[in-house]
Order: structure tokens, then sequence, then C-alpha cells
């Protein structure tokens, strides 16, 4: 799978692969997390498309039709709901005006579009009546709705991706630096661009906001849903849009939950009516909240999350921001390990960014093949380009990044010569 974006951030122009595990490193402030934050604002408007169009439809709808429809037909405003619904369902890809849309309407239950057994047929056919008719306040009502479903399947994209940027990106993510290419991304499979419903994607960045993401995954045993531009906003821009149907466990499931357990062994739970609640294998108190746990233990209990509540898969692209920022050096080689485990046995896409020597190795040893190694670099004018490094230059990249313990060990020999 082949990513690209153009005049985001300090970004000039960067192209990666994102099969098995991809990973970027470089010092803070060159726009590492910039290509994770582009990344999942692509994959979460392009695969969340459909559900977002039918969501955006409904609010427009609802705007549209609510406030006349609750002053004066408040008896039949589920009958409201129901057209709505009809209206969603049919009329995407017609061509329409306000009389034709008038037509349709008055057709719509004499003709057995849909039902209105369950309301007072003719408080109904009053208010269709009123809907399909020559009233200032219909007609315009029906002009909007043609001109909402007037909007091209491409404007749809680019208003979703658009929504999404901006999200993640502050309200900024055009470039600033002088000649800039003009803002776009780009994500293919197999040379197609990646449609709707083929991928999922996971953004983490800040472990504050751990405890409620997982407490959103137990909002619904089968897994969990979000619209994806409040999410992105309220959760700090994690957000999965899907819905998993519930399987056993697998042996590989198992396998990693075992590879965690030996990292951190306590397990979260959602207890009826309670936020999720945090078991360690030693004693503590009886409930212990999430929020409260360590920030070190949220990345592994996240995990086993992810992977017990069939989040973890071939569709799921998981987008990692410094992961070790909170994870002592022996929990990141280990973690590294684990991630390197979940691409191989799951299918996992993931892509990290990181600045550590620790990780950036145990990333190395435990990934093979399936590893790819991007460095940062910044140019004079503060662009900022990726270059996909071979085995020298991961040996280069490492060196430089390991110069501060040297000199650490140099001004000790000094203090103490």
């Amino acid at each position: 799978m082949r990513f690209v974006v153009e005049g985001i951030g300090k970004i000039g122009r960067a192209e990666i692969l994102l099969d098995g595990i991809t990973l970027i490193v470089g010092e803070n402030n060159t726009g590492k997390s910039t290509i994770g934050k582009a990344l999942f604002a692509h994959v979460n408007s392009v695969c969340g498309f459909s559900r977002r169009m039918k969501a955006t439809y409904r609010n427009e709808l609802s705007h549209i039709l609510f406030y006349h429809a609750i002053m004066e037909y408040r008896d039949i405003i589920g009958f409201v709901h129901d057209l709505i619904d009809e209206m969603i369902d049919v009329l995407p890809g017609k061509e329409l005006n306000p009389s034709s849309l008038a037509r349709w309407i008055k057709h719509l239950v004499d003709g057995g579009g849909m039902s209105a057994d369950d309301y007072e047929t003719e408080r109904v056919e009053k208010y269709l009546k009123w809907l399909s008719g020559r009233s200032r306040q219909a007609i315009s009502f029906r002009g909007q709705i043609c001109k909402l479903f007037g909007i091209e399947r491409d404007q749809w994209e680019q208003m979703f991706l658009s929504d999404d940027l901006n999200a993640v990106f502050a309200n900024q993510p055009q470039s600033l630096l002088p000649g800039a290419l003009s803002l776009s991304t780009f994500l293919e499979d197999n040379g197609k661009p990646v449609e709707d419903g083929e991928l999922d994607a996971l953004f983490l960045d800040d472990v504050e906001t751990f405890p409620s993401l997982m407490s959103s995954i137990d909002e619904n045993e089968d897994g969990f849903r979000r619209s994806s531009t409040k999410y992105v906003t309220r959760e700090n821009r994690q957000v999965i849009a899907t819905h998993r149907s519930s399987r056993p466990l697998s042996e590989n499931d198992n396998r990693l939950l075992a590879m965690l357990d030996e990292i951190y062994a306590g397990t979260v739970e959602r207890q009826p009516g309670k936020t999720s609640i945090l078991h360690e294998t030693f004693k503590t108190t009886e409930e212990l909240g999430v929020s409260t746990s360590s920030m070190g233990v949220r990345p592994i209990l996240l995990s086993k999350h992810l992977i017990a509540r069939n989040i973890a898969d071939g569709r799921l692209v998981l987008i990692l921001d410094e992961p070790e920022v909170h994870l002592h050096p022996a929990w990141q080689v280990a973690y590294a390990r684990v991630l390197s485990a979940m691409s191989e046995l799951l299918g996992v896409r993931i892509l990290i960014t990181t600045h550590s020597p620790y990780f950036m190795k145990a990333m190395l040893i435990n990934g093979n093949r399936q590893i790819r190694c991007y460095g940062t670099d910044v140019d004079e004018n503060g662009r900022v380009s990726l270059e996909l490094l071979d085995k020298d230059g991961v040996a280069d990249r490492y060196e430089s990044m390991i110069v501060p313990f040297d000199e650490l060990a140099a001004e000790q020999l000094e203090a103490e010569s």
C-alpha cells in the first residue's frame, strides 16, 4: 500500500509504503507526526465514506424538516424520521428538482414506497400534501433537499478529507513554507485507490486519552462506533469507524496476549453501570479505575483491548506517534516485539514514528523483512523530506541517535578526571 502526502505542515512531498511495519525515525520537530496525522485523516475520510455520507444526509435533512414538523405535526414526528430514512435510501443518485421531488413525495405512501400504518393517515397525508405543495416554504425545503442530494461523490470525499485534516491539524493543515505544493493526499493498494470499507484507522498519540478510548470500546461488546468528525475532535484524533462481530480468540490472538502479559499482566473489564475497571495480578483496592493507571501501562492495556475485542486484524492501520515516550527502555524493547508480532500474525499495518534508539533498534531487529525504515531530513528552508533507508542508512541514523549518550559519557569522564 502506497501513501503520498504533499503540501501539509513542513512536508513538501513524501511517499511511504505501508505493508507490514513502517518506521519513521528522526529528531523532534521534523514532520514525523505530520505523516501519521495525514494518513489517519485520509483513511478515516475514505474508508468511513458511506457511513459519514448517510450521517450527513440525516443531519441536514433533520435541519430542513424537523423545525416545521415539530411546530405543526408533532404527533407524526416518527413518520418524519421514517421519511428521512426513505429519502436517504432512495434519492442519492437521482436527478432531482423541486417539481420532481414533489411528485415523489405525493406518491410516496400510495405508491407503496413506505407505510404510514403506525400513524394517523389523515395527518400523514396532510403533511405530505404540504411538503409537496406550492407554498414558498415547501418549495424552499424541496430546493434544499435537491441541492443536498445533488452533491457529487468526489465533492463529499473532499469535504470529509478537509474536515478530518482540519481536525487533526487544528484547522491549519496547509503548509506555510515558501513555494509549498498544494495540499493533497493519495492512498492506493495494488495500484488502485483504497475504497470505502476496506480499512480502519486508529491514531494514538496521547496516552492520557487511552482510558476513555478503552471505555468506548467496551460500550458495545461487539466493537465500537463513533461519529468520526465529532470523535476526532473529542478524543484527540482516536477513532476506529467500524463494528466488529464477536468471534473466539485465535491461537495467534492468545499468543499475543500472553506476550503482553509478560510485560504487564493487568486486564480491563467493564462492569454494568460502571466505568472500565483495571484488575492487576497483585492485590490492590477492590476496584481501580483505568484512569488511575500509570502512563506506562496504558499502551499495553490498549493493545490487549484491540486484540481481545477483535479490532486488531488485517483491516486495521495502526498509527503510533512516539509510543516509547512513557515506557521504560526494557518495556520499549518488549513492546516493539509485540508490535512486530501483531503485524506478522494478525496482518495489522503499523506506522510508527520514534526518536528512541532503544525502540528503533528493537523494531528493526524484530521486524525482519516486513519493516521499512524512513528517515526525516530538513533543508535550509525548513521543508521536510523522507528517505527510505538502506542497511547503511539505518546504521547511520542509529549512530546519530545515540550521539547524546556518547556526549554524556565524555562529560562524565571529564568530570571524573
